[in-house]
């Protein structure tokens, strides 16, 4: 019986020891997820501000890279013009390294020089961020060389993600980041081994133990989502808006053009688009300084959201080149009524430090689907219709389409002889 008693205990020990071992592998498994995932995200989130950042003025050297001399690859000069791009994009995170990879498996660019023109074809990792989904892999590394010199008995997260524009657009490379999460490992750790001592050296707090290692994988789970969250928004607003004026940007215009394209050949309602442009501001930039050229873009950001519709989106391009879409327009009319409000509004004096001001503006317009224009080739018939504008003397606005325009001289013609004819009228009644 004793024998039994003390088998029966031995049992329900190593049962009770199964169960805190599983419990705890669960709970590190759970966490480790929660981790992965996290970065993965914030990888992600980097990589589309690469991509609509700093990819346009690199894409064409890493897609030729495949047919340069790979011995004298990194010693080129927009190899250093990349990697000094890249590090301004990582300062303050947590990335130690950084890779490029062509659609050929070819490493054009790497934090480790000598890692340069590797083939990395047959990686999993890569195929399948060239397949359009980002591969995470946490791995120990004794020894690795990172950015800031060799580091030692670290913790590394390498995730493999797409490069495109945008989520539908063709991948164009692969970016592979290394991440250094020993910090968050090693918390997770002591977290873990503080739990299985408490548990092993009171079993009869084994359920409170529990309750609380749920508890504080919650909290973290809460954190490294909060801290997520923060992150991407930040990555995402500083992607998608200038610094100057805080209005959506050129990247942010392409994906919303689209939307309200599709959104237009759905429901049949017409689309316009106002491609604005500051005239003569470069003499004003020249002679009193960019500080003056930047305060005169805010203030005239500022006058041109005041005059478009609440419904309206007014963006930033670049330089003093604005573009306003304008969704549901009731005709060219109703575009040339918004035009002549934003030059009305931009014409207004301005006080520019010590200085007061009086600028003008030329708009072009074009419409859809009576330009029969789409994406791009809407966006080229304002610019074409902008510079109509200008050539015609500045301070006013141009439609595509000659018609539009005969038609609205036209109207305005008509429109001062009745209030001639009526003021003489007036006046002959007065006599």
């Amino acid at each position: 019986m004793l024998n039994l008693l003390r088998y029966s205990q031995l049992l329900a020990l190593a049962v009770l020891l199964a169960v805190v071992v599983a419990l705890s592998l669960l709970y590190r498994g759970l966490v480790f997820d929660a981790m992965i995932e996290a970065e993965t995200h914030a990888s992600v989130a980097l990589t589309k501000t690469f991509a609509n950042a700093i990819w346009p003025a690199h894409a064409s050297f890493v897609k030729r890279a495949v047919s340069l001399d790979r011995p004298s690859l990194a010693g080129r000069a927009e190899i250093a013009a990349l990697d000094q791009d890249l590090r301004q994009l990582s300062a303050g995170l947590s990335v130690v390294k950084v890779k490029i990879y062509d659609l050929n498996g070819l490493t054009v660019y790497s934090s480790d020089a000598s890692q340069i023109g590797e083939d990395k074809l047959a990686n999993p990792g890569y195929l399948r961020a060239r397949d359009g989904y980002p591969a995470s892999n946490l791995t120990y590394r004794e020894r690795m060389d990172a950015w800031e010199g060799q580091l030692a008995e670290r913790h590394i997260l390498a995730t493999y993600v797409p490069v495109h524009v945008y989520d539908a657009a063709p991948v164009e490379a692969v970016l592979e980041i290394y991440t250094d999460v020993t910090p968050l490992v090693e918390r997770m750790e002591r977290s873990q081994w503080t739990i299985l001592a408490a548990v092993l050296g009171a079993m009869a707090l084994v359920y409170l133990a529990i309750q609380l290692s749920l508890v504080r994988y919650k909290r973290l789970l809460r954190e490294q989502e909060a801290a997520r969250v923060a992150q991407e928004e930040r990555i995402r607003h500083q992607a998608y808006h200038d610094s100057l004026t805080g209005l959506p940007n050129r990247a942010r215009f392409g994906e919303q053009l689209e939307e309200a394209l599709r959104r237009a050949k759905r429901t049949g309602a017409p689309l316009g688009l106002l491609f604005l442009d500051l005239d003569l501001f470069k003499r004003v930039n020249d002679s009193l300084g960019h500080d003056a050229g930047d305060a005169l873009l805010r203030l005239a950001a500022e006058r041109i959201r005041r005059a478009v519709r609440e419904a309206d989106m007014l963006f930033r391009m670049a330089g003093d080149e604005f573009t306003v879409l304008l969704e549901d327009v009731r005709g060219p009319e109703e575009a040339a009524m918004v035009a002549g409000r934003v030059l009305e509004g931009v014409a207004e004096p301005l006080q520019v430090g010590e200085h007061q001001l009086a600028i003008t503006a030329s708009i072009g317009i074009a419409l859809y689907p009576d330009d029969e224009a789409l994406g791009e080739r809407l966006i080229k018939a304002a610019d074409t219709a902008m510079y109509r504008a200008k050539e015609l003397g500045r301070n006013r606005y141009a439609f595509f389409a000659p018609e539009l325009n005969q038609r609205l001289e036209s109207q305005v013609i008509a429109e001062a002889a009745l209030r001639r004819a009526a003021s003489g009228g007036r006046a002959a009644v007065g006599s």
